[in-house]
């Protein structure tokens, strides 16, 4: 007997403001290997369920979410996201409740100083990489992790309000980002560094050092993911 069910969604760009997500209705499934069939050809046999053509560049990406059933908790067990394509991109397997033992280095798809795009509740926002999830070491070292740690932290650009986002939902920008905005995260990265001293410092842009706790910088912070449904909303 199954006891776990998948969730499939799409995430959509909304044309008219690309920094805007909206999420489809949702699939349902009662096997991951099923789940994954459905995202593999999303585009083609589901484009119904997001009111756009099979060649909509308006689709950004899938996500599923594996739950366990038959639990008077909402308690998520794994979450996977997809590019458009179907191509599965990255996998966050820290339940809701468990312990996280550190992200391999491997399979950290970004680096301090990246620039990068991040789905933080509702909008897709630009950004650049302050530090990056726990690796399995770090982990160690705390004696316990948990499902916060697989995250990346993000200065988010304008507004410049430091994210914690989920791993599987901080992607590679699809489009070309202008130098001067580069420029402008990379300094404000420095200034965030420089002007947070109860803050350890993330490690230079390209190097591969140990990064610490997050402490209190005195910035705005918040931890997202993908966007909430109606019903979660009503909630």
């Amino acid at each position: 007997m199954n006891d776990r069910l998948f969730v499939l969604s799409a995430l959509n760009t909304n044309e008219e403001c690309p920094g805007e997500l909206q999420q489809s209705r949702p699939l349902y499934f009662s096997s991951l290997k099923q789940a994954q069939i459905a995202a593999a050809c999303f585009r083609q046999a589901y484009s119904f369920i997001y009111e756009c053509g099979a060649n909509s560049k308006s689709l950004y990406c899938l996500v599923l979410e594996e739950y366990e059933m038959d639990s008077i908790f909402q308690l998520k067990l794994s979450t996977r996201v997809f590019s458009a394509e179907g191509e599965e991109l990255d996998c966050s397997i820290a339940s809701d409740d468990g312990q996280f033992t550190g992200r391999p280095e491997k399979l950290q798809r970004h680096k301090v100083g990246d620039i990068v795009e991040a789905t933080c509740g509702e909008h897709l926002n630009l950004g650049i990489v302050l530090q990056r999830p726990l690796t399995e070491k770090e982990v160690a070292r705390k004696v316990s992790g948990k499902v916060q740690d697989d995250c990346y932290t993000i200065l988010s650009y304008p507004s410049l309000d430091v994210d914690y986002v989920q791993s599987p939902f901080v992607f590679t920008p699809k489009g070309q980002v202008d130098n001067d905005v580069c420029a402008y995260l990379h300094e404000a990265m420095d200034a965030y560094i420089v002007h947070s001293p109860k803050t350890s410092k993330p490690e230079k842009p390209g190097e591969s050092g140990n990064s610490g706790e997050q402490g209190d910088s005195g910035m705005n912070k918040k931890r997202r993911g993908r966007p909430k449904s109606n019903k979660e909303k009503k909630k």
